[in-house]
This record gives C-alpha cells, sequence and structure tokens, in this order.
C-alpha cells in the first residue's frame, strides 16, 4: 500500500507543483546535521557550512518545480518556516563558536554565486543572512 501511495504522490498529486517546501527542507537538513551526535561538532558545522552553501542552488531548482497555481495557505507555511530559520541558525552559529573558541571558524554568506566577506561573528552573519532576505 505504501509503495503505491508514494507512486501515486509522485506520478499523480504532484505536491512539488503546487507547494514550495524548500525553507522546510532547508531547515530539517540542517536541524538533523545539527541535533544528532553522530560526530564532533567540528565536523557537523563542516557539513552544516556545505548545506548552507548549496542553498541558493537548490531554492533555484525548486523554483522551477513551481508549475501549477500556488496554495495561499501552503505558502503561508513555508513564510513561517522562513522566519524561523535565522534564529535557528543564530544557535548553530553560537554553539560553533563556543566549540571553536579560538575563533577560526568562518561561515560565508552566498546568494547567486556571490559571497559575502567571511566571518567568525555572529551578529555580522544574522545581519548579512538577514540582508539577503530583504532583496
Amino acid at each position: 500500500h505504501n509503495v503505491r501511495r508514494t507512486i501515486f504522490d509522485l506520478d499523480t498529486f504532484r505536491l512539488w507543483e503546487r507547494r514550495s517546501l524548500a525553507l522546510d527542507h532547508i531547515g530539517d537538513g540542517l536541524f538533523v546535521l545539527f541535533a544528532r551526535d553522530y560526530a564532533p561538532l567540528a565536523e557537523r558545522l563542516d557539513a552544516i557550512t556545505g548545506r548552507l552553501e548549496a542553498i541558493p542552488a537548490y531554492v533555484a531548482a525548486t523554483r522551477s518545480r513551481a508549475t501549477a497555481p500556488q496554495v495561499r495557505v501552503w505558502q503561508r507555511l513555508e513564510i513561517e518556516a522562513a522566519d524561523h530559520l535565522p534564529t535557528f541558525i543564530d544557535e548553530i552559529v553560537s554553539a560553533g563558536k563556543a566549540a571553536l573558541a579560538d575563533g577560526t571558524a568562518a561561515a560565508y554568506v552566498c546568494e547567486f554565486g556571490r559571497c559575502q566577506a567571511p566571518t567568525a561573528d555572529p551578529d555580522e552573519l544574522r545581519r548579512q543572512l538577514l540582508a539577503g532576505r530583504e532583496k
């Protein structure tokens, strides 16, 4: 039954055409890397950095999938998810800063192939991330 339901969802229902799940997926992916203690925090932060760097390409790819009229309620849910991401990223940065007290960790905020100056300062990272949302 589950296999048939999955096939129906993918081939017939095609939710991805009517609902953007990009920010939910981004937040879920970051949460798993951050919360699960499968490796030292420094290694998990490297993995998180890779996910953050891949966000612009992922969001662009999901935009091309939205070929059907979008459902306003689902759009509101996505916006609510987006509102929580900066706070969650602040928590990741704070944990990373505490774990890597020598200050060598740096974050890069990139959008459309252009990156801002790397920063190890959580306040500056938050400013850069929020500036990208205002565009």
